[in-house]
């Protein structure tokens, strides 16, 4: 049977490595020469290039995509590449935004989308037990659901009156 599908880019582990030696070469700090505001100088800024899978599939002329293959459907030869690949970003978005050069926001959506991080929260109570939660359901005592008739009943010192009390059995919230 024929192959089908586009040739690969990189044929051999040592291609694509030399590919990704000069994406990592070309990251992290860097002075650019830029326009002034009165448009009429320049002047040398510093800059922070993160290193990102992204920025590499676009250095490489591929997408994301294609680098995913060649860590898992092509030869076993391509996986340590792309696996330290991956490792370096990593480090690259982490110190970036522990240091404050990235936006740590964008850095974890970007950790939890390309590098397969995930978030967990784990609620307990003092004593190491599952919470209790208790909800609550009030309304003010005379009806009424007008919100400035809600903050002047307030302001003058009424109480809502609890309208339905919810307390789940320990162990279920």
């Amino acid at each position: 049977m024929p192959k089908v599908g586009r040739p690969r880019k990189f044929k051999s582990p040592a291609q694509l490595q030399r590919a990704v030696d000069k994406y990592f070469k070309k990251t992290g700090w860097t002075t650019r020469t830029v326009l002034t505001a009165d448009g009429k100088n320049t002047k040398q800024i510093d800059h922070y290039e993160p290193a990102t899978i992204s920025g590499l599939a676009v250095h490489l002329g591929t997408d994301r995509h294609t680098i995913n293959n060649y860590k898992t459907r092509y030869e076993p030869e391509f996986f340590p590449i792309i696996a330290a690949c991956r490792a370096l970003c990593d480090q690259n978005i982490e110190q970036g935004a522990l240091v404050g050069k990235l936006n740590p926001v964008i850095s974890k959506m970007v950790l939890m989308n390309d590098h397969n991080r995930t978030e967990q929260h784990t609620l307990t109570g003092g004593d190491g037990n599952d919470l209790t939660w208790r909800v609550e359901v009030v309304a003010p005592k005379q009806g009424g659901t007008n919100p400035k008739e809600l903050e002047n009943k307030a302001s003058e010192g009424e109480e809502p009156q609890p309208v339905q009390l919810i307390e789940p059995k320990k162990g279920t919230a």
